[in-house]
Formats: C-alpha cells, sequence, structure tokens
C-alpha cells in the first residue's frame, strides 16, 4: 500500500463512519482516527460446517494471539485476510498463518483442509443488518512458488510469504463494526472437514481504521 493508498483509506472511512453514525454528523472529526489490526481465531472442529467469529473484547477469547475491538470504538474494514494455523500448542506463538493447505504442517490433514478454501463462504453482520452475505474464501488461497517441504534449515526453505499481501483481499465497500452493537461474523464450509490436525485453527486478520471513543457503552 502506498501513502496515496492509504490516504484513500482514510478519506473512504470517514465517509464510512459518518453513514453508520448519521445522528453524529461530526463523528469523524471528534474521533481519533488510527490504523489497526483485528484478529480472530476459532478452532478447526472435524464435521463442523460454521464458525462464528467473536469480535469484541468481552466475548469468550479462544487464543493468546487474538486481538479484538474495544466496546467503545469502532472499526472500518478496508482489508480482510483468512487464513489456517496449526500451532504446537494452545498457547504455542511460533507460528505463522497459512494462505494453503502446506502439506508438511498438516501431514494427512492437508488434503481435507482444502475445504477451507473451496466452495466456503464468510458473512458479517452488525446489529442484525447483513453487509457482507456471500463473501467467497477462496480469493484468500495462495499457493507459493516456494513451499515448505521439511523443518526449516539450511537448504531447506521456509514457505514464500509477504504478510502484507498475501491471503489479504480488500475489502469494498468498507464496513464498520461497532464495538456497542451486535456484530457477527460467520465462515460457511460446504462441508465438515474429515480430519483436523491437533490445535489447528481459522484465523480473520482485519485491517481497520479505528474510532477511538465513537460509541457509548453503558
Amino acid at each position: 500500500m502506498t501513502n496515496v493508498d492509504a490516504r484513500l483509506v482514510y478519506e473512504n472511512a470517514k465517509v464510512a463512519l459518518r453513514k453508520a453514525f448519521s445522528d453524529v454528523p461530526n463523528i469523524a472529526e471528534i474521533c481519533k482516527l488510527t490504523q489497526s489490526t483485528y484478529r480472530l481465531e476459532q478452532p478447526l472442529v472435524a464435521g463442523n460446517t460454521q464458525y462464528q467469529f467473536p469480535v469484541l473484547v468481552n466475548e469468550q477469547v479462544f487464543s493468546n494471539t487474538e486481538k479484538r475491538l474495544l466496546q467503545q470504538d469502532s472499526a472500518v474494514v478496508y482489508s480482510l485476510g483468512i487464513f489456517t494455523g496449526a500451532p504446537a500448542s494452545s498457547t504455542d506463538t511460533a507460528w505463522l498463518p497459512d494462505t494453503y493447505n502446506n502439506n508438511f504442517i498438516y501431514g494427512a490433514n492437508a488434503a481435507p483442509l482444502a475445504s477451507v478454501w473451496n466452495g466456503s463462504n464468510m458473512s458479517i453482520a452488525v446489529n442484525n443488518d447483513i453487509l457482507t452475505p456471500n463473501w467467497d474464501v477462496f480469493k484468500h488461497f495462495n499457493a507459493p512458488e516456494t513451499q515448505q517441504t521439511a523443518a526449516l534449515a539450511s537448504g531447506f526453505p521456509q514457505s514464500e510469504m509477504r504478510g502484507g499481501f498475501d491471503g489479504f483481499y480488500p475489502m469494498e465497500p468498507n464496513i464498520v463494526l461497532i464495538g456497542s452493537k451486535n456484530n457477527v461474523i460467520q465462515i460457511s464450509l460446504p462441508v465438515g472437514l474429515t480430519a483436523v490436525k491437533a490445535n489447528s485453527r481459522l484465523v480473520i486478520i482485519l485491517r481497520a481504521i479505528t474510532a477511538q471513543n465513537s460509541t457509548v457503552v453503558s
């Protein structure tokens, strides 16, 4: 993203905030707007076809690598990534999100994992208003030219991945997640996975402009 792109994102975010908070016309001017990233995770479960991702900090947190939205803030999402992951334990942080079903990492579970991207879709609703009804997950699939085939060591490279690009897709029109409202993000798979690797999970990363202290929490 260039400075010009970032400026356009910023200006679009102000417009989206004014629409979301039509009762406060100067919302974009009275709130501090900052670049932010949110990260939501849910465990992969064999046979499960529906995965719902809590958005707010006051909802049950699944992972120590999640980053949730504060109830007093709002987030204008401009880019979104969907990944899988396979930590060594429930608290492990020495792992990276995957943009494809890496055979070395997932082993026998790599083949069924393809269902995460093939035919799956995501929906987003705020306050029972469905803002994104059918976002196809396949647009986040990226099998890189250089792929890991063994434990990382000399001569055995890591899978090629650029954290600022791979697995992400711009979200236009922008959506606004609001800390004081009911935000529902759900991924639906066409069929449940026949088997899953221990501790594996789905990961959603939301890149956003956050409007700090834009909502009233009672």
